[in-house]
């Protein structure tokens, strides 16, 4: 049964033995947050947009980091498909190494030698280390690793149906223009990140109106940026690093500990929604939506709203009538 986000809070008072605040006033608190929010938010998003300006302003750009499932088709699921097919058995030997060859590549060159690098793969596959100048590797002639020693089984020899799926999806046009702009600043971990605090400002066990749902993407993409600017600027900095290993996968996970970080935008909401308030209260009577108000309140209880200029209009004819 799903719960909603005032049904939980509720539930979490009564715990406490604490009074809670109706339904209908929690839901219509929301919508008087809704304007400060999204003032706060453009200003928010126009800050941080001054920043990158200032940044990376006169240089190359900037890289903007994406997910990982959606770069080059899923590159990792592909070979993990490909090695299904027969007589491709020995590219699940390559599986992992493939991708941190990829990695590594990402990591110490930039531009077209990242590609060049990673191409490299398909002579190491076939156990050559030293070969010709060939226009899919550059200026790379060898592998950077030191003389390997002893018998390779998992070696694919050109020619074979395994290195003829591994060498149209190491050349797919695709990728090769992809890794060109490729930065290992960012992909995955920091989508992971976006997602888990949208799950803290909205949670998928609870249900919330439509309106509100919006407003937690801005929340927490104020959040998520609050921390890459400061990242930027030095002032977030790491703790400490551990490595994790996760369940179902080989490689370990590092989870980086950095110091916390001021959020002002919250200050800056929370006192933009009294401030809206107290300046809707201080309007002249001529300029109040009298009707909009019953209206609004009569939503949330769930009421048919009720005319009162109508209401007006025939005590006015009934006083006629007596007169």
């Amino acid at each position: 049964m799903l719960l909603t986000k005032h049904q939980e809070l509720q539930r979490w008072a009564e715990q406490l033995h604490l009074a809670f605040v109706s339904d209908s006033f929690f839901w219509k608190w929301f919508l008087w947050c809704k304007p400060a929010i999204e003032k706060v938010y453009q200003q928010h998003q126009q800050k941080v947009l001054d920043v990158v300006r200032r940044k990376y302003g006169g240089t190359e750009g900037l890289h903007i980091a994406a997910d990982g499932v959606f770069d080059s088709r899923g590159y990792s699921a592909l070979i993990g498909k490909e090695a299904k097919n027969k007589g491709c058995i020995p590219l699940s030997v390559w599986y992992e190494k493939l991708k941190t060859h990829m990695w590594t590549a990402i990591e110490v060159c930039e531009g077209e030698r990242i590609r060049h690098i990673f191409n490299t793969c398909l002579k190491h596959v076939q156990d050559v280390h030293p070969w010709p100048k060939d226009e899919i590797t550059g200026k790379f002639t060898r592998c950077g690793h030191p003389p390997l020693e002893g018998p390779r089984p998992e070696t694919i020899m050109e020619g074979t149906p395994a290195f003829h799926r591994l060498s149209h999806l190491v050349l797919n046009k695709n990728l090769q223009k992809d890794l060109t702009k490729a930065s290992p600043r960012g992909g995955t971990s920091i989508c992971e990140s976006k997602n888990a605090l949208d799950r803290l400002y909205c949670r998928k066990e609870i249900f919330c109106p439509l309106f509100t749902y919006k407003l937690s993407s801005m929340l927490s993409t104020m959040h998520f940026n609050t921390h890459r600017v400061a990242e930027m600027a030095g002032e977030r900095r790491v703790q400490r690093v551990i490595d994790v290993q996760r369940k179902y996968f080989r490689r370990t996970t590092r989870m980086v500990f950095k110091t916390p970080v001021e959020h002002l935008w919250r200050d800056q909401i929370a006192q933009a929604v009294p401030d809206a308030r107290r300046e809707h209260h201080e309007l002249p009577p001529e300029d109040v939506d009298l009707q909009g108000m019953i209206d609004a309140e009569a939503a949330f209880e769930e009421a048919e709203p009720e005319n009162i200029f109508e209401d007006i209009d025939s005590d006015d004819e009934k006083y006629e009538e007596e007169l």
